[in-house]
């Protein structure tokens, strides 16, 4: 068996094998407990001697810790140190902690200290970086693992680290320990450290001191728990009903923004592309921190050595457990006294007992999944037995692989994906899957097409919040990821049908409302042409037109998609004047065969904007920008993660116009239109972020806007002052108009002033009655104007001095 399998290959393998043994898959066939198929399944001879086989050889050798490849990583860490290839140097010391083994008393003492060198070697990285938290960090676990060496080097760079940190009572306590080893043989270290300690002294630091945590406290949520769902809100309610099963209801009235849940999950899991980026025990990204190493295998990273040890904490406690029968946490026990029925006055909590209820559907999986999935809680059942987990005995051996393969079933249909919401490097956000999790609680919501939730996820902890206001008595729905603004209704009943076993009846499903993202234009009405599966053609929604040629059609669409890209690239290279040539014959282009809200218009027209802003021509790059956003409105939807980005690009467009040299009119205008577009892209960034997390790229994103909302404000008073005075002016000029005869008012203000020039007559009682139509039309424009600024909710009602000139 090749050492470059993994389990996923090998029961696939397997699988593949018994679907051609016919007298397997009849018997099979026949068995309806999960406990029979995993037996099953076991009872094949080369199953479960191909399974121990892998478990045996394949994983221990593809996990098991060297010391002398870990010098290897270190050595080589060594080399880009000198060279001054600083992240290279952290990667590699990185690597050769994770493959030393822990001190024992039976090995080597040069295998003993490599995992104590490679914690020194890393911290001197941290050192040159100047990230002393993480060196004192590594320095600490150098010791913690006996480091080998003289530790008069350590304990000088922990020094200065404190000093660095102005943990200056803490440095001389260290200082004082160098000292009393007796290494001030070489007068060089004599002077380095005097040197420090007149450092320390200066600082008039002769107490032990802390360092100060200047980050912002957390405060709680406003989130009151129902006492019958510990993890949903008070405001919630648990419902069942023979047509759609357990299901939520709102109590009360619900707003935008409200969080509905707040659970941490049972159990979760880390994809394993994310296995060197993230800390298995937390998720946090590991960025800027120390990575630290599982204390059993190669492949687990952490992001302290204290949930580095949890894991083996935790595994005692249950074997604990176990061994005492306690049936919280004994599989078998809850199995065997498990049942269906539940009193309505019982709460629901996020333990064994609700994950045990959640439905599997094992029943109606096909033939090769179930027997793929079967082999899968084959493996660790033979794993758990390898380990020592379960007891001996037979008949919890076989009801034991039941359990497993009923929560792999649960994990298909019941599985959370944990994402973490990042800025990517065109400053965007994006939902990136790190982890799949099971929580017993948000898995009653039943399923939408169009979802009246958006979950966001602090690391492991899910918070559910409203995304659109839901009435009293209105359920609560989430989207199990068929999203009506991203597939068709064909397309999202057969993926819900496969995975799910249902068919959707969501409003969406039943409007039969089509998703026309991606549809070609009708030639005669300019409306979306769609796939009739009917009639196995495309048809126009509205005229019904099907003599398309699409052939034709679809070869100008390519055309138009490669000037697209080539005008993507003249605006990275900063050729805007070709990129702008190229990016309007890609619009022409397209727009002959896209319907007007296809998303490649959105594309092109963003593209456009950005050209356009990057040679400061505002008003052109706002106007693309706008008709982007209406177009992401249409396809993605109006509280999605695409329109919160849009929202923030015109916000920085809107902004840069509004501040260009522009005349008080327009300037009103720009600050009015950032004002309200700052303030919904707050809104909506503020349902994608952790509440109270200070630190996250969202946080600090509204942060930014915030600021901008307070710049706006205040330059949109001024210049309403600077208005109201000019207006003002022009009535009491407008009074005096009969002195002089070959003047003439203009008031400007778009849906507020307007826009006319009046021009006297020359006679004495035309004049006059001209003049008084003047003045009469200034008081009305100044009405609307007043009236207009009392009834902006952005900023609340016209300051003291705003109000005195009005």
């Amino acid at each position: 068996m090749s050492v470059h399998m993994n389990w996923s290959y090998v029961c696939h393998q397997m699988s593949q094998s018994l679907l051609t043994n016919d007298h397997f898959v009849q018997h099979f066939h026949t068995l309806s407990t999960n406990e029979d198929k995993v037996s099953h399944c076991l009872s094949q001879p080369h199953v479960g001697k191909q399974l121990d086989q892998f478990l045996s050889v394949t994983s221990a050798a593809k996990h098991r810790k060297y010391w002398e490849k870990a010098k290897e990583f270190r050595i080589e860490g060594n080399h880009s140190f000198r060279g001054k290839r600083f992240q290279e140097a952290i990667d590699e010391y990185t690597q050769a902690i994770i493959t030393a083994s822990l001190p024992n008393s039976s090995d080597t003492a040069e295998a003993n200290g490599e995992l104590s060198l490679g914690f020194a070697n890393r911290s001197a990285v941290f050192f040159q970086l100047k990230q002393y938290d993480n060196c004192l960090s590594d320095i600490n676990n150098a010791f913690k693992y006996d480091y080998p060496l003289n530790a008069t080097k350590l304990l000088l760079r922990k020094t200065n680290c404190l000093v660095a940190k102005a943990r200056f009572g803490d440095a001389k306590t260290v200082l004082q320990s160098v000292e009393l080893s007796g290494d001030l043989n070489d007068k060089q270290l004599e002077t380095q450290i005097n040197k420090l300690l007149e450092t320390i002294d200066s600082k008039g630091a002769k107490n032990r001191t802390n360092c100060v945590n200047t980050s912002k406290p957390k405060t709680d949520l406003k989130f009151v728990s129902n006492e019958l769902m510990p993890n949903a809100s008070q405001s919630l309610r648990l419902c069942e009903s023979p047509t759609k099963g357990r299901h939520i209801v709102t109590k009360d009235d619900i707003n935008i923004s409200d969080v509905l849940f707040m659970e941490k999950p049972f159990s979760s899991v880390l994809l394993p592309q994310y296995y060197k980026t993230h800390c298995h025990q937390c998720y946090g990204k590991l960025v800027d921190r120390p990575v630290m190493p599982c204390l059993k295998c190669t492949q687990v990273r952490y992001s302290s050595l204290l949930t580095a040890r949890l894991p083996t904490l935790l595994t005692r406690v249950n074997r604990k457990s176990w061994d005492n029968q306690t049936p919280q946490l004994n599989a078998i026990q809850v199995a065997n006294n498990y049942s269906l029925s539940q009193s309505s006055s019982t709460p629901y909590k996020s333990d064994y007992q609700s994950v045990y209820a959640l439905v599997d559907h094992s029943n109606d999986f096909a033939m090769e999944d179930s027997i793929s999935y079967s082999l899968v809680a084959s493996l660790l059942l033979l794993l758990t037995q390898k380990l020592r987990l379960i007891p001996k005995e037979s008949q919890s051996f076989e009801l034991l692989g039941g359990i497993l393969l009923k929560h792999i079933l649960q994990l298909i249909t019941n599985g959370h994906s944990i994402a973490s919401f990042e800025m990517t490097s065109d400053f965007s956000f994006e939902d990136k899957r790190i982890a799949t999790a099971i929580y017993p609680t948000v898995s009653l919501m039943n399923h939408s097409c169009d979802p009246n939730v958006i979950p966001l996820y602090d690391k492991k902890m899910l918070i559910v919040r409203a995304a659109k206001p839901i009435a009293k008595g209105q359920q609560v729905m989430n989207c199990y990821g068929p999203h009506c603004k991203r597939m068709t209704t064909k397309d999202r009943q057969t993926a819900l049908l496969e995975q799910y076993f249902f068919k959707c009846d969501c409003s969406p499903c039943l409007s039969q409302t089509e998703d026309t993202s991606s549809a070609l234009m009708c030639s005669q009405c300019k409306e979306a042409i769609v796939v009739d599966e009917a009639k196995d053609t495309v048809v126009c929604i509205n005229c019904k037109k099907s003599d398309f040629d699409i052939k034709s059609m679809l070869k100008e669409v390519e055309k138009g998609l490669k000037l697209l890209s080539d005008g993507s690239k003249l605006c990275d290279n900063e050729k805007y004047t070709e990129s702008e040539a190229v990016l309007l014959d890609a619009l022409n282009t397209l727009e002959k065969v896209l319907y007007a809200k296809n998303r490649e218009l959105g594309r092109v027209k963003d593209e456009l904007s950005r050209c356009y802003a990057r040679q400061h021509e505002w008003s052109k790059a706002l106007d693309f920008g706008r008709q982007s956003v209406d177009i992401v409105v249409e396809v993605f939807g109006d509280s999605s993660v695409e329109m919160c980005n849009e929202l923030i690009k015109l916000s920085d467009l809107e902004f840069e116009f509004f501040n260009a040299n522009l005349s008080v009119e327009e300037s009103i205008k720009g600050a009015t239109d950032c004002l309200r577009t700052t303030s919904n892209a707050i809104k909506l960034l503020t349902n994608y972020s952790v509440p109270d997390d200070y630190d996250s790229p969202q946080a600090i994103e509204i942060g930014r806007l915030e600021e901008r909302l307070l710049y706006c404000d205040m330059v949109y008073r001024q210049k309403c002052v600077n208005w109201c005075q000019l207006v003002a002016n022009r009535r009491h000029f407008a009074d005096d108009s009969d002195k002089d005869n070959d003047k003439s008012v203009t008031i400007k203000e778009d849906n507020v002033v307007d826009n006319a020039s009046h021009k006297r007559d020359s006679t004495g009682d035309d004049g006059r009655r001209k003049s008084d139509d003047k003045v009469v039309v200034a008081k009305h424009n100044l009405n609307e104007l007043i009236q207009t600024l009392k009834s902006k909710d952005i900023f609340g009602k016209p300051d003291d001095k705003l109000r005195e000139v009005l």
